[in-house]
């Protein structure tokens, strides 16, 4: 009997999480998918043309929202490149849905830029930044602590043996002839404290560099998250992003990330944090003798004004096609909702027209799936 209880519980196991296969199945996230299919070969074809060219650093991947700017981007760099990248997305989504919103401020848009890229990386691997992060207390760390300190009292601790070497003697219960005989083996003392005070100074120095105590350039202070304010530390009203052009070039000198995509910049309607990014990108390069540091911009095609200034803008442009629009929803719609009654048919036809990109449509068939197994 206790065997045939244990073959009943394996079958009740095995159907119950086929069921829940067969229900995650009529799900889809709205995330961006990886695709390694042939749909996306040209595509790769033409970034790999593009990252084989030392002078292309500024890549635009255009295309309308919703056209699978980030599908193409991801999937390139996840499954085919194989390279880990920067992931910049600053989109202003206007929740309350008013257009008479104000718009982001530059300050704003430039501290969110910077908390997305040098925060990317941990203290460790970035041990001169100016810009404090929270530190992991490993062992790392604490040896490191612990090195540090006995670096400065070592020094400090023999020069004032050298300099009170009475004192210290008579600390651990030396007699006054034996202090003396010790002081009279040592007659260079005077040298001696010399050089220990010299170390002392250099041990100081070194751990208030390190500390930042020098440093008289403009630096991001203090970063508050939640108030998304930045506490500079000058009066000066330049950009926020040139106030931290050696941090950005620090950073890419000991990162191992190379690439960063921005999306939905467009959205803020900001021509003016394109220009700045292009100029961040060429002052990095500049100062870097290894592997170029690449741009990747997802943006509608329009975010120009111009033709030519978009092309003097990029290095190179990829165009990505729509899979979907509104005069192919029905098609996509109906492969998805494979069930809906075939006399119904005419609805699905009618509602696809109001369709114009994949992530809506696969959030209608999860909306759909849902209301069904509820209302069912």
């Amino acid at each position: 009997m206790a065997l045939l209880d244990k073959i009943k519980s394996l079958i009740s196991a095995n159907e119950t999480a086929t069921q829940n296969i067969e229900e995650e199945s009529v799900y889809d996230t709205l995330t961006p998918k990886i695709i390694t299919d042939s749909s996306v070969k040209h595509y790769f074809d033409a970034l790999d043309f593009a990252f084989s060219k030392q002078d292309v650093k500024n890549i635009a991947i255009t295309g309308p929202y919703g056209a699978g700017k980030s599908t193409v981007i991801q999937s390139y760099l996840k499954t085919h490149l194989n390279r880990e990248f920067i992931n910049v997305s600053l989109a202003d989504f206007s929740l309350s849905g008013k257009s008479d919103e104000a718009p982001l401020e530059n300050s704003e848009i430039e501290l969110s830029i910077l908390q997305q890229i040098l925060y990317k990386e941990n203290k460790d691997n970035l041990p001169d930044s100016r810009i404090d992060r929270i530190q992991n207390r490993n062992k790392k760390h604490i040896s490191s602590l612990f090195l540090t300190v006995l670096s400065v009292v070592a020094p400090l601790l023999l020069l004032a043996i050298t300099i009170f070497p009475k004192y210290f003697f008579s600390l651990f219960g030396a007699t006054e002839p034996t202090i003396n005989v010790i002081v009279n083996m040592f007659p260079e003392r005077f040298f001696v404290s010399i050089i220990m005070g010299l170390l002392c100074l250099f041990f100081i120095v070194r751990v208030a560099s390190k500390a930042g105590i020098f440093d008289k350039k403009i630096k991001l202070s203090k970063i508050a998250f939640l108030q998304g304010s930045a506490d500079m530390a000058s009066q000066e009203s330049s950009s926020l992003l040139n106030n931290c052009l050696d941090e950005i070039v620090y950073f890419f000198s000991r990162s191992q990330y190379k690439i960063v995509v921005f999306e939905d910049l467009d959205r803020l309607g900001n021509a003016e944090v394109f220009v700045k990014l292009r100029e961040i990108n060429q002052i990095v390069n500049n100062n870097l003798q290894s592997e170029p540091v690449r741009f990747i911009y997802a943006c509608r095609d329009d975010i120009f004004l111009g033709a030519d200034i978009r092309t003097k803008f990029f290095d190179f442009i990829l165009p990505v096609i729509p899979v979907m629009d509104a005069r192919n929803a029905y098609t996509h719609l109906k492969n998805k909702l494979y069930d809906f009654p075939e006399n119904e048919q005419p609805l699905l036809k009618q509602m696809s027209l109001y369709i114009s990109d994949m992530r809506s449509l696969q959030n209608i068939v999860n909306e759909f799936n849902l209301f069904k197994k509820v209302v069912d």
